[in-house]
């Protein structure tokens, strides 16, 4: 069950304008739309190591055997966006904005060596980005990882690698298309000390780096992100999931970037339930850091998480209702950390032929100032829109959608009303016919 995206997909800041961005996107495999949001610890599943059963998919489904090594390969296209800008010379980063077309097109492996109780699993799924006018957003991007994982009677490991780079949204206040590289470097163990009982532990850095030559707004966010978490997990047979966890964490600004290095601790709760017809979430980080010395930062005690239940009355429709609060940095040299919420409700219903959805989401995201660390900048977020989903020749799924959303903040400068249109295309089961293998997930 996933909370729906914030759709500041395929948008630019276009301040009290009307701006109208019109986006195809061609999708083999997944398109992550992630932001530069910071999300709250997921002591349930989201930190969990990757099952064992889900490895065995991978050797049993492979498509090339050598031996006891596995190989699945992997080609295609990512996505393909013709996006519209209008021209705002309230915001100087969109006066010289144009028209452009952007493509990105990979092709790669992953491989899987099974000895024992361990599993070592290798993915390089280089990509290339490519844009028609602006030229110095074009270049190389890539999946690249190494890990190898542990799997005994009543204790799993794992030690990874991985490099991720991709052309992403940055973040609502920036609604602006840039690659983002993130280096994982992650060491994690579950021991079982009871029945459906665990103990986890989980060490990760994460070093993340903007694209210098896109826009000097990019780099001033690049940071080294550090978190040691240690926890209890409880599964119940019955569906139900619980966690407790305590987490030491770090972020580091280096020189050139912009000084909001802090530190601190956070106590973290998952809640969960799968059912049949009803199922829902509950994540919350009660979160307190310190700005370093010299930093911007100042003081951040507050409450982040995630909420998200989904029933299904019948076999044809099912609800989505969610709420989230996420944490941020801001490139605005006036404010230091940004807090967005949002809550929202999505329908959708099987038409037989097609499955339409309908959703409404308002929320909004707050800018802390630097100095006084008080909230005085508020931008109001109110959004609503539809999509609809069908198949052609039980080869190709397609997603018309459209977004209506307004923006709303007590600085009039920041108003903006934004449309988005979209058209995507996965080619369903047709990756299955010809052999390309998934481009999503990290393993």
């Amino acid at each position: 069950m996933q909370v729906p995206s914030s759709t500041i997909a395929g948008r630019r800041l276009v301040g009290r304008n009307l701006g109208l961005t019109l986006t195809l996107f061609l999708v083999l495999g997944e398109m992550p739309l992630s932001a530069q949001y910071t999300s709250p610890g997921d002591v349930g599943t989201t930190n969990s190591i990757v099952q064992e059963s889900l490895f065995e998919t991978h050797l049993n489904e492979a498509e090339w055997n050598l031996g006891s090594v596995r190989l699945r390969p992997w080609l295609g296209v990512r996505d393909a966006s013709f996006v519209t800008f209008q021209d705002d010379l309230s915001d100087p980063r969109a006066s010289d904005a144009e028209n452009d077309f952007t493509a990105t097109v990979g092709a790669g492996l992953r491989g899987y060596l099974p000895t024992g109780k361990l599993i070592w699993a290798v993915h390089a799924l280089p990509e290339y980005v490519w844009w028609e006018k602006n030229e110095n957003k074009s270049g190389l991007n890539g999946r690249f990882g190494l890990g190898v994982f542990g799997y005994f009677n009543r204790l799993r490991f794992e030690v990874s690698q991985r490099r991720l780079e991709e052309q992403n949204f940055f973040s609502s206040e920036v609604q602006e298309l840039t690659t983002q590289r993130n280096d994982t470097s992650r060491a994690a163990v579950e021991i079982d000390i009871a029945r459906r009982l665990e103990l986890f532990g989980i060490a990760e850095l994460n070093e993340i780096q903007s694209e210098e030559d896109e826009s000097a707004l990019f780099p001033l966010l690049d940071r080294d992100e550090e978190a040691v978490t240690v926890g209890l997990r409880y599964r119940s047979p019955r569906g139900w999931m619980a966690g407790l966890a305590y987490e030491d964490s770090s972020t580091d600004f280096p020189v050139g970037a912009r000084q909001l290095s802090n530190s601190g601790t956070s106590e973290l709760v998952s809640l969960g339930y799968e059912g049949t017809q009803f199922s829902f979430r509950l994540n919350l980080a009660f979160r307190s850091l310190e700005g370093d010395v010299g930093s911007e930062f100042g003081d951040f005690d507050e409450t982040t998480g995630a909420f998200e239940a989904l029933w299904a009355p019948s076999t044809r429709s099912n609800i989505l209702a969610y709420s989230r609060r996420e944490q941020g940095f801001s490139v605005n040299l006036g404010a230091t950390y940004s807090l967005t919420e949002r809550q929202g409700v999505r329908l959708s219903y099987d038409l037989g032929q097609a499955v339409l959805g309908l959703v409404a989401e308002v929320g909004e995201d707050e800018f802390a100032t630097v100095g006084s660390g008080n909230i005085d900048r508020i931008d109001d977020v109110t959004e609503f829109g539809a999509d609809l989903q069908f198949e052609v020749a039980d080869l190709f799924d397609v997603a018309l959608r459209v977004r209506f959303s307004e923006y709303d903040s007590n600085f009039a400068a920041f108003d903006r009303d934004i449309t988005t249109v979209g058209l995507s295309i996965q080619l369903g089961s047709l990756i299955e016919k010809l052999k390309l293998g998934e481009a999503g997930g990290d393993w």
